[in-house]
């Protein structure tokens, strides 16, 4: 365990989307902050987080898009942080890694707050993953960020359940509760200097992919009805939903909860081969 003091935090940036600085706001004094980090592969957060640093009267910094034609732009972005004076970092629904260079310049002092147990779902999309693993109980993790995504040490956690009723919305919802509390709990002591960071367990994690349009296609072959069910509930609406492919062309998307005794009807009438035309040479 490293050690449980260090030099506070006196000027603090604060990283995320609309809803990740809405909560980080709830346990930061503003006249600690000074400025704002905004994921340029965001666009549609830029504006009204414009808005809100605005009103706190601090710069809004957007981290560019890796982009090797255009090194410049990230290196203007890190000066422009630098200048900022802040010596510490709270991050919340980001989009983006920071990069080492940038956390080098913190010393120690930048912290995540992850939805789910780390060690558990490192890395993008944790609610909808805690779903499709069948996990009974997730949560929310406070810890020190790293140059690898999602490795640094735990501050604090707090346990979420999962219910057979919940999908990925309304486990989102249970997960924003304990981030907040965990956060208004947390974020003033890591201010005062405290660091009572403990470091993962390794042989515990469990990393996934970012899951993509095509990642959610329900294989009646090979998938039970539990994993089934988990895979709906895990891609409901806003999301497009998990889809049947129903011929080369057709897909049937199903983008609402689906109760478990459902599923097998599902299987019954949609549990057909699909014929795709073969390919001549």
């Amino acid at each position: 365990m490293s050690p449980t003091t260090t030099q506070p935090i006196n000027r603090v940036a604060l990283a995320g989307d609309t809803h990740g600085l809405a909560v980080l706001l709830e346990a930061v004094p503003k006249q600690r902050i000074g400025c704002l980090i905004a994921a340029g592969n965001r666009p549609q957060y830029i504006e009204p987080l414009e808005a809100i640093a605005h009103s706190l009267g601090v710069p809004l910094l957007v981290q560019p898009k890796p982009c090797k034609t255009n090194p410049d732009a990230y290196r203007q972005f890190l000066s422009r942080f630098v200048d900022t004076g802040c010596n510490g970092l709270f991050c919340f629904s980001y989009a983006m890694k920071l990069q080492p260079d940038l956390l080098a310049c913190l010393e120690g002092r930048a912290f995540n707050c992850h939805a789910a147990l780390l060690p558990r779902h490192r890395g993008p999309n944790p609610i909808q993953w805690a779903l499709i693993h069948g996990d009974e109980q997730t949560g929310v993790t406070l810890h020190q960020m790293s140059p690898v995504i999602d490795e640094g040490g735990i501050v604090a956690q707090l346990p979420v359940d999962i219910d057979d009723g919940d999908t990925w919305t309304t486990l989102r919802d249970k997960i924003d509760t304990a981030a907040r509390q965990l956060l208004v709990d947390w974020l003033p002591k890591l201010l005062a200097g405290a660091q009572p960071i403990h470091p993962q367990e390794s042989r515990q994690a469990l990393s996934n992919p970012r899951l993509t349009p095509e990642y959610p296609r329900i294989d009646f072959a090979a998938m039970d009805d539990r994993q089934i069910f988990n895979l709906i509930r895990a891609q409901v609406a806003p999301l497009r939903g998990a889809y049947i492919e129903l011929s080369e062309s057709e897909r049937l998307y199903l983008d609402h909860y689906m109760p478990y005794e459902d599923v097998a009807k599902l299987r019954q009438t949609y549990d057909k081969p699909v014929l795709f035309p073969a390919n001549f040479c």
